[in-house]
């Protein structure tokens, strides 16, 4: 998933949403099982990252933290 998630800045935005359900079940996983690997943080980061800058703060939130 990291490969394909882009940077969550609006050019990318179409493509982050078309991806978004993906990622956030990617990241669903990486929280339940803790994984703490670079690869895992970045997703998070980027995920949060475009919840946020779209005005979804309370589904970023548990991304926010964790990276």
């Amino acid at each position: 998933m990291n490969k394909v998630f882009p940077e969550a800045e609006f050019a990318n935005w179409q493509q982050c949403q078309r991806l978004l359900r993906c990622a956030q079940t990617s990241t669903e996983w990486i929280l339940k099982r803790n994984f703490t690997f670079e690869k895992a943080a970045h997703l998070l980061s980027e995920t949060a990252s475009y919840l946020h800058e779209k005005g979804q703060y309370a589904q970023a939130r548990p991304f926010m933290n964790r990276h």
